[in-house]
Order: structure tokens, then sequence, then C-alpha cells
């Protein structure tokens, strides 16, 4: 995993060519059984993995919103209860796609969508949502999964197994002058020296988590951990009133 967009050819004008003295691989990355990260949800888009995505209740996924967007519904798959990349576990058809309101293509603010799912997921369980940003602070431990590029050469191949790993989030300041788009509802993480750990292409739409609360939705970024661009992600308690108020929920 490292940092990513949706369509290649974005990613590869965003991100640029790949850097040679980069290991790449998700150093202190990890195998994880799909147990343990019961929320994680694969999307797929004509058999072809596209991004992650986060189980929110058994009916509802929540996604980045450019992973979805110009793209027909009918060919997305949302895989739920495996760990292995196109294999095994519950699958499911979207339904009905909600874009939040405030999202923006051109700074990717309010990068969120939600997929109300053609049935019930019955192999997974949903995670909880933070209410505020009290755990997003400087140097705090997130974590980060997906199926995506263990090193970004054009044209590699996803992850096999879901994979885990852990990087710092970085304060503010960091965070806005890596990019000039950062908004308040946007917050970052990443190593600054290049260990290859962080998210990369076909990561995104997935879960940033601290202490088995999702606390962030993973947008966009560059340099796949290279130590000098940040990841960057959308901060869940800015979305939550938004989540329940189109699924329903009560219990908030």
């Amino acid at each position: 995993m490292k940092s990513l967009f949706v369509i290649f050819v974005v990613a590869a004008a965003v991100l640029g060519a790949p850097s040679e003295d980069v290991d790449g691989r998700i150093a202190g990355g990890y195998d994880v059984d799909i147990a343990n990260y019961p929320y994680m949800l694969q999307l797929e888009y004509m058999d072809e993995l596209v991004c992650g995505a986060i189980l929110v209740t058994p009916n509802y996924a929540l996604t980045s919103a450019q992973c979805l967007r110009s793209r027909y519904a009918e060919y997305f798959l949302v895989r739920a209860g495996s760990a292995t990349l196109y294999e095994g576990g519950q699958e499911l058809l979207i339904q009905n796609i909600v874009y939040h309101p405030q999202f923006e293509v051109s700074n990717n603010n309010y990068d969120v969508a939600l997929m109300l799912l053609s049935g019930s997921v019955s192999n997974a369980n949903p995670i909880s949502l933070a209410t505020n940003d009290d755990a997003i602070v400087e140097g705090a431990s997130l974590t980060v999964a997906g199926w995506g590029w263990e090193e970004f050469v054009y044209y590699t191949e996803f992850s096999t197994n879901l994979k885990v790993v852990e990087i710092p989030i970085l304060g503010n300041e960091a965070c806005s002058s890596a990019y000039d788009i950062v908004s308040d509802v946007m917050f970052c993480a990443a190593y600054l020296e290049a260990t290859g750990r962080g998210f990369c292409f076909g990561d995104n739409g997935g879960p940033g988590v601290i202490n088995g609360v999702l606390v962030g939705v993973i947008s966009f970024g560059q340099g796949c951990g290279d130590g000098t661009h940040a990841g960057v992600l959308i901060r869940v308690s800015k979305v939550r009133d938004w989540i329940y108020n189109i699924i329903g929920t009560v219990d908030v």
C-alpha cells in the first residue's frame, strides 16, 4: 500500500514517475486475517479492484467518492469477509450510491460516498465511527489497510492478501504545507523519512483506524511512503452526521 488515485492516468499524472531509490514495499506492513478487520471490504469494478471500502451497517458501505464517480453502479461488486483478493467471502452488488453533497472533484473535499448494498452482509461486522477528532493528534499511530500496490511501479499488481500498516499522523501545519488543497475536513499521515510504509493506488476508500474506531477514510496522496509526500484522509467526525442521516440509524 502507498499513495493513490482511482484512475491510473490520474495517478500517474499526480504521483509522477516511480522513484528508483525508494524500496516501495510496505516495510513493516503485514498480511492479516479478515477476522481481525471484519469491516474491510473489496470494491471491484468489472472484475478488477479499484478501492477499499468500509462496512458501516450490514447494508451500507462507505468509500471514497472518487472511487465511484464516472462509473456505472451495475458493474461494481463488493466483497465482504475475505482477506484474499478476488476470492471467497460474500459478494454483493450496489443498489444505490449517495455522494456527500459537498464533495468537490477538483480538490477531493468531502471525498466520501455511501453505497447501499444489494443485500445484508452476513459474514462481516460494521465498524464504529468516531464522534470527534480527539484521537487525531500529531504522532498518534494510525492503522490503514488495503489490497493496494505494494510498490509504486506502473502496471504492478495488487496485493493478493489484505495488508495492514501503522503510520503516524502529521500535524496540521505539516499537512497543509504538503498540499494546497487540504481543508479542515482532512488530515494527513505519513513517515517523514523514506520507509516505504503508507498507502497506495488501490487503497483509497479504505479505513484509517485508531483503537478500533474509524477516524478517517483514505482519500489521496503522493509518493508511496517516500518520506516526502503525505497521505490524506477525510475526517469521519466531519461526515458522521451525514452518514447517519442517510443510513437512518438513531443509535449515534
